[in-house]
């Protein structure tokens, strides 16, 4: 038998402590909270190996690094040094990737994990499965599941997505657990102080200005809706900032749109907080941490259903997933959120509640300690906390 379709060697020793080597490409700022979160419980000693702090174009958006707490986080791209860094672990250390198409070290973490038949487990979004491109990375996906596959212990795939993405891949249902990002809590959020009073009602899009990000169908859609009383704030820049605003201006709308560039992230969040909704329209997103971060400010969210983060939005009060591309249900999904009014003072100290509850770095990282003692040792599986319908 071929090496690589041998089962993973996977220690069954029990243990209440776990180390934890996690490998991307920077220090992602939608990671940052859970590892945080993790760095801080006796039971976990949490190393995050990356190849950069920040990026060059997350520089440009105005991202810097942020807090990791007490985890150990190593910068390199050296590849010998984190072949040792995987040497030198203990030998029940529990290694995530990215994959083998990851970062450098990551690429390389991986090499020497196949090969000292370490514990490992994938943290992916799904892969854009649209068009050409879309049907050769679903194939290089297969292909990488036949090859290396069954030496995964787990697959933590961003929302329902990446459930059913890796499971047209070929992934064994067993392997998959679904997982979210965690972007860091609102700073001096008090949402119980806030009343938004009268005015337009507001909505804002964050992100990149690119095909993918369908912002052209956020603009025809608030085109079907002059006659309501709104504006809109698009916060970021790209390559369709100028065809956009064209847009606009032929659609009539200019003069209720405020182009904000891109903001550093205190100021996109106080943006948010002062939205009664926040539109991610895209073609596709994996995730789409930018619902966590409005949910995190108690602001509601209309996301596409090709997003990752629909999963979050579950339940309408705090937003809902509209059919993808599809420029009569935004109209209708807006139409009706401005027809209830401004967002109320009440539903934001509810979403916010839920957010710290389900989404914050703590609930997450309970789950996901659940998670591996229930992998290596037969414990019990906690829910995800975001998709538990209770209300918070």
């Amino acid at each position: 038998m071929q090496d690589h379709l041998k089962k993973p060697a996977v220690p069954t020793t029990k243990t209440t402590m776990y180390s934890i080597l996690l490998y991307q490409n920077m220090v992602c700022p939608h990671e940052a909270d859970f590892v945080r979160a993790l760095s801080a419980r006796a039971d976990v000693r949490m190393t995050w190996v990356v190849d950069t702090e920040v990026l060059p174009h997350r520089v440009r958006m105005g991202i810097s690094r942020p807090d990791c707490g007490s985890a150990e986080v190593i910068v390199t791209t050296d590849e010998a040094r984190v072949r040792r860094i995987v040497q030198a672990s203990d030998p029940l250390a529990i290694h995530i990737m990215q994959g083998p198409r990851g970062g450098i070290c990551s690429r390389a973490a991986w090499r020497q994990i196949l090969a000292d038949r370490r514990r490992v487990g994938l943290y992916s979004e799904p892969g854009d499965p649209r068009g050409f491109k879309g049907f050769l990375r679903r194939w290089l996906y297969t292909v990488e599941r036949l090859q290396w596959g069954r030496r995964l212990q787990f697959v933590l795939a961003t929302g329902q997505l990446g459930i059913d993405y890796y499971a047209r891949c070929g992934y064994p249902s067993r392997l998959l657990f679904p997982f979210c990002y965690v972007t860091s809590p609102a700073d001096h959020h008090h949402p119980e102080r806030q009343n938004p009073g009268g005015g337009s009602f507001r909505v804002a899009y964050c992100g990149q200005l690119v095909q993918r990000k369908n912002v052209d169908k956020l603009l025809r859609a608030l085109a079907q809706l002059q006659g309501r009383d709104w504006r809109c704030a698009i916060v970021g820049d790209g390559p369709l900032r100028t065809p956009l605003q064209q847009l606009a201006e032929t659609l009539g709308i200019a003069d209720r749109l405020d182009w904000r560039g891109i903001l550093p992230n205190a100021e996109a969040q106080n943006l948010m907080r002062a939205s009664d909704v926040l539109v991610l329209p895209s073609a596709f997103d994996g995730w789409g941490a930018v619902v966590n971060e409005a949910l995190s400010v108690g602001t509601p969210a209309v996301c596409s259903q090709a997003c990752g983060a629909a999963d979050l939005l579950r339940e309408s009060w705090r937003g809902c997933a509209v059919t993808t591309g599809s420029v009569p249900a935004l109209t209708a999904e807006l139409g009706r959120r401005m027809a209830a009014g401004r967002v109320t003072q009440d539903l934001r100290v509810r979403i916010v509640r839920w957010a710290r509850a389900r989404i914050a770095g703590e609930p997450v990282a309970q789950y996901f300690v659940s998670l591996m003692d229930h992998v290596y040792n037969g414990g019990t599986l906690l829910a995800a906390p975001w998709q538990m319908t209770d209300n918070a």
